[in-house]
């Protein structure tokens, strides 16, 4: 075992090996071997799963945004239908003013 320049503990292949072989005889838990041995858990189980890539997917949390807009008085008869990623459908009745389409459509469009 070797101590990287800031102090931390690096070890060689041969003593991963080594440390995962002694472990898988040792019959105890992963923590509490780790812990032992002076090894984070985390290191440590990286160690035993090593082609495991472990990746966070960032949550995005869902966002809703009020929009105020005059009521239409038009027959209740669909001019289009827009489908938008995720699943968003918007439908709009004929005559539809150009202007409030845009105030419905604008905070749906992604963020760049």
């Amino acid at each position: 075992m070797k101590r990287s320049s800031s102090g931390r503990r690096s070890y060689s292949a041969e003593q991963r090996a080594a440390i995962v072989h002694e472990f898988r005889a040792s019959r105890q838990t992963q923590q509490v071997f780790a812990r032992r041995r002076g090894i984070k858990w985390t290191t440590f189980r990286n160690w035993l799963y090593p082609g495991r890539v472990r990746t966070r997917t960032p949550s995005r949390a869902v966002g809703f945004q009020e929009i105020r807009i005059a009521p239409l008085n038009l027959p209740a008869v669909w001019g289009a239908e827009i489908s938008l990623a995720g699943g968003t459908v918007v439908r709009l009745q004929a005559g539809a003013d150009p202007q409030w389409v845009q105030a419905i459509l604008q905070p749906l469009r992604p963020a760049c």
